[in-house]
């Protein structure tokens, strides 16, 4: 409004035309043509000069409001760049930054251009400031490499470096850009100042020049001089009033303006002059408080000390870092070292007593106390002003919180010390390879891996493939050829052989950097896999062991699971017993079910529901049916697998094809059967060579009891009859009667067949005291003498009696035909070893057996003697055997043959 109305004054001036002009001048005439038309040129000159020095000044008020405010643009864009790049580091999407990053290139680039022409549009009196030009030059040359390098960084992944490179490269540029702004309002203060002294010295030039005219012209008009001269001095003295409210920044004040002179003009001028610097201080001011907000933004506080008062002035900001309310109270130097950490304030002192000398510039880092207590971090810096004698008098610098970038600091290196750490645990190490075939990076791990010299630093390409096994070097060489030239990753296990011959497994994975479609490089790891591949090894060896075992032995393994039956592993062994293709994957349940033979299945249904319901093992032998018809017997063997809640999740188990064993086990019984019908051959053909012994044997306890009944008949046909001698009759009777029907029960026992054996605990002793008696009559026969040295006490054994007999009856009958030309000695022994058995030898003194023939004896069917089968002793030394003895033949040292069997204490049941 002021300067439409001032635009407005000067259009009105110019209407009136010359004679308004000069209406002071007019008022001269009165006086002195000459003196008015002297007065008039003095002051047209005074006012060409006032006028001249107000356009120069608000050219270069304006030119330099240009500057600054093109210089606060482009730090608002600076600002918003970096709090969208911050936003967008923050979410870690790296396709919104490379996205967001197009949009915020062009913005800061046209805000850079914006700013370029605003200062190209400059008056000629103003020059920018020496640091602008480089500084927009700077953030137009370096900011599509920054946003190159943070979209790289953040395709890698690597967050923590995309925020550590925005806060580095953040700080610096709005350090510069904040001295900028300071310094462009500087110089718009100086030009304020300087413009209010141009216009007093023109006041004071006026003041002076005027009187003094008036002086020259006093003794012409006195009169009128003195009434032009109050007509003067008025609007000079609103001048002059205006002038000092205009020093002490009182840009609102306006001087009364009347009349259309030449004064009157000037306090438009004035005005308008006024009304400008009214909005550069409004302007000022709102960049003062943007300033201010941008410390806040950022923690960044400004200070100054005075050295001589030790008096200290902060910012609103250095009063939030110290946790108080802004310009809370004033500061000294002893108040600010009370909030320093006392262990810090060494440290601060030193810094600030090296500036003050002249040293290196202030810069320090010190932890300070809030009032609430908190420690917090801050990094103080600043310059020192000196007069002219180089004496400090004034301190000034920034100060910034930073206590959130020294956690993100020790959050890093404990980060980077973990990641360390744990590619140490891990045996695992991280690598860079450039494009050129140099390895930009090798991790410390990664050396002793190696069995490299870290202090060689990273090894060259031809280094690293001389620690390639030879087997795997040519793999490794194409491999890394191809990665360059298809811009492939890879992931392969290779072996590597130490400088001190110790040969390892490594795992190594690369990936590609690519920028468009140039190839900036690999990242990769490399871990020592060597525990973890001779454990596959073993495995693998284990596993082909398993399997060979389960073929050998016919067995597969397999686990179902309870709730929906289905298999969970079944071994190729299982499927070539159970008929099914591997290829087709696992059978379902109602598949397996209908192998099972129909005449098993509901036994093997029941078994495995009785399993599921008791949580227990289950074992199982069934049939089943193959495709091609062919029956196998399975022996299968089921483990219950519980929660730890308790519930039955699966069965684990294997299954044995017995179908072989079942064949032995039924030839096994016809062999058993074979042999107890040999066997009873056998004893029935040694009861018929027996039959005269056997007749006489049974023939004395007859003839015995019908003698003693003849006599018990007498005894009681006498009168009286004599009782006590037939009692005593009677009694013979019972036992000769009783010892024939032993002798005749012991036949049939030995003569029965189709018997199972039954075994009992024997004193072998007894049985052969029980033969001797048996085969007493034929040894007499023969004319052979038996005798028998038993050692006494010796241990029961658990065998069969009857078996036992006849290998006692086939030995000793062996004996007794050995002895063909009579008078011989058959001689029975029995004794324990030192091992615990019982040694039983039957020895005669026949002709004993060729050497040729002692193999052969054993066998079916061979016999010396004319009338024999040939099966004796091969059934003798099957029941021996059976009882888990042995038996066997030597030759005597004059003549004749011993046969031997052992009995253990405790024969197999």
């Amino acid at each position: 409004m002021r300067r439409k109305a001032a635009g407005a004054a000067r259009d009105d001036l110019g209407a009136k035309g010359f004679i308004n002009r000069l209406s002071i001048g007019h008022r001269l005439t009165l006086c002195l043509v000459g003196i008015f038309v002297l007065l008039l040129a003095v002051n047209g000159i005074l006012l060409w000069q006032f006028h001249s020095a107000q356009v120069r000044a608000d050219r270069r008020l304006t030119g330099v409001s240009r500057e600054l405010i093109a210089v606060l643009k482009l730090q608002s864009s600076l600002q918003s760049f970096n709090d969208r790049l911050d936003k967008v580091a923050q979410s870690q999407d790296a396709v919104l930054l490379r996205q967001e990053s197009g949009s915020l290139r062009d913005m800061i680039l046209d805000s850079v251009q914006d700013t370029r022409n605003a200062i190209s549009h400059l008056p000629p009196e103003v020059r920018p400031y020496s640091t602008f030009v480089p500084t927009i030059e700077a953030i137009e040359s370096t900011l599509p490499s920054q946003l190159e390098s943070l979209n790289s960084l953040a395709a890698s992944g690597d967050w923590s470096a995309v925020r550590l490179r925005l806060a580095n490269e953040k700080q610096p540029l709005d350090a510069e850009i904040s001295m900028l702004v300071k310094s462009i309002t500087k110089e718009l203060n100086d030009e304020l100042g300087r413009t209010v002294t141009n216009i007093a010295r023109l006041e004071h030039q006026m003041v002076i020049v005027l009187p003094l005219t008036a002086l020259g012209t006093l003794f012409i008009a006195s009169l009128l001089g003195l009434i032009i001269t109050r007509s003067i001095t008025t609007p000079l003295r609103r001048l002059m009033e205006g002038s000092s409210a205009l020093s002490r920044g009182e840009f609102d004040h306006l001087v009364a303006v009347s009349g259309d002179d030449e004064l009157a003009r000037l306090g438009q001028v004035f005005n308008d002059t006024a009304g400008k610097l009214q909005s550069l201080y409004d302007t000022l001011q709102e960049s003062n408080a943007k300033l201010e907000e941008a410390q806040r933004i950022a923690h960044v506080g400004y200070w100054e000390w005075n050295p001589i008062t030790n008096g200290v002035t902060w910012s609103d900001e250095t009063y939030r870092i110290y946790g108080l309310r802004p310009q809370e109270y004033p500061m000294d130097l002893a108040t600010v070292r009370e909030k320093i950490h006392p262990e810090d304030w060494e440290v601060v002192f030193r810094a600030l007593e090296e500036a003050l000398r002249g040293g290196a510039r202030y810069t320090a880092e010190s932890r300070v106390f809030r009032p609430t207590g908190e420690v917090r971090i801050v990094h103080s810096q600043g310059d020192v002003k000196r007069d002219t004698s180089g004496r400090p008098i004034q301190m000034f610098g920034t100060v910034q919180d930073i206590t959130d970038r020294k956690r993100a600091e020790k959050a890093l290196q404990q980060s980077e010390f973990y990641l360390a750490e744990g590619q140490r645990l891990a045996h695992m190490g991280s690598w860079a390879y450039n494009p050129a075939g140099v390895f930009d990076y090798w991790s410390p791990e990664l050396f002793p891996i190696y069995g490299l010299d870290p202090r060689k630093g990273a090894p060259t390409l031809a280094e690293y493939l001389a620690t390639v096994h030879p087997k795997d070097r040519d793999f490794m060489a194409d491999t890394i050829k191809r990665m360059q030239a298809k811009h492939d990753g890879c992931d392969v296990k290779k072996r590597i052989v130490r400088p001190d011959g110790e040969q390892r497994y490594i795992r190594c994975v690369g990936i590609p950097v690519v920028e468009g479609e140039v190839l900036k490089g690999f990242l990769g790891t490399a871990m020592d896999i060597t525990e973890q591949e001779l454990l596959t090894q073993e495995l693998e060896r284990r596993q082909a062991h398993l399997t060979e075992a389960q073929k050998l032995t016919h067995t597969g393994s397999w686990v179902w699971r309870v709730p929906d039956r289905d298999a969970v592993h079944l071994s190729e062994e299982w499927y070539r017993i159970y008929g099914f293709d591997p290829a087709d994957g696992a059978p379902v349940w109602e598949k397996r079910l209908e192998r099972v033979h129909p005449e098993d299945r509901l036994k093997w249904k029941g078994t495995i529901e009785r399993a599921i319901v008791g949580k227990v093992d289950y074992e199982l032998e069934f049939r089943i049916v193959n495709p091609n018809g062919k029956v196998k017997w399975i022996h299968t063997v089921g483990h219950p697998v519980l929660s730890d809640a308790g519930d039955l999740e699966q069965f684990v188990g294997s299954s044995t094809d017995i179908t072989e064993r079942k064949s032995a086990e039924q030839e096994r019984e016809k062999l058993r059967q074979l042999e107890a019908d040999l066997a009873h051959i056998n004893r029935v053909t040694m009861l018929g060579e027996l039959a005269s012994s056997l007749a006489h044997e049974i023939n004395q306890p007859i003839a015995a009891t019908i003698t003693s009944a003849n006599a018990c008949l007498r005894w009681l046909a006498h009168d009286p009859p004599d009782l006590e001698r037939a009692r005593a009759a009677t009694i013979r009777i019972e036992k000769d009667g009783n010892r024939a029907a032993e002798i005749i029960q012991r036949l049939r026992a030995f003569y029965k067949t189709g018997a199972p054996p039954q075994r009992e605990s024997v004193d072998i002793n007894e049985v052969v005291d029980e033969m001797l008696v048996l085969l007493g009559n034929e040894a007499t026969r023969h004319a052979i003498s038996m005798r028998t040295e038993l050692a006494p006490q010796l241990p029961r054994i658990m065998a069969d009696r009857v078996q036992l007999q006849q290998v006692l009856m086939n030995l000793m009958l062996n004996g007794i035909e050995a002895i063909d030309d009579g008078a011989g000695e058959l001689t029975i022994r029995s004794q324990r070893t030192d091992d615990g058995l019982l040694l039983v030898s039957v020895s005669d003194t026949g002709v004993g057996l060729p050497s040729e023939e002692v193999d052969q004896i054993f066998s079916a069917f061979y016999t010396t003697k004319p009338q024999g089968t040939g099966m004796g002793l091969a059934i003798s030394r099957s029941i021996i055997e059976a009882h888990g003895g042995r038996l066997w033949v030597t030759a005597n040292a004059e003549r004749g043959a011993t046969f031997h069997f052992t009995m253990p204490a405790e024969a197999q049941q």
